[in-house]
């Protein structure tokens, strides 16, 4: 049922249904693993540099690597919220008109 609720959001073209969210998780996930395999491509290159004679270049990729990886978890994480947040401050707003509508559609009808 999920599934098909996901591909329907995907082609509504009103924008009813958001999406973002579903999808944040597994994006996120993907962008760690990057940034581990780009944190394990350094300190691999850092070790070649240890080999080939350039030491000190060799440890400062080895150290820096996980640090910079890191960071960009961070920061990464930090506009994942911003973005969830985002989203959910709309689908409050919506709920909100949505329940302000028919509570006060009584009132509609009294005018009418």
């Amino acid at each position: 049922m999920e599934n098909q609720e996901f591909f329907a959001g995907l082609f509504d073209f009103s924008f009813d249904n958001f999406i973002a969210l579903k999808v944040i998780k597994v994006l996120y996930a993907l962008l760690i693993i990057s940034y581990v395999i780009m944190s394990l491509g350094g300190i691999i290159a850092g070790c070649s540099d240890l080999v080939n004679h350039q030491p000190l270049e060799g440890i400062a990729i080895i150290i820096l690597s996980p640090i910079i990886s890191l960071i960009l978890i961070f920061f990464t994480r930090i506009f994942m919220e911003m973005m969830a947040v985002v989203f959910k401050i709309a689908e409050n707003i919506r709920e909100l008109v949505n329940l302000n509508s028919q509570q006060f559609s009584w009132i509609q009808e009294l005018v009418m």
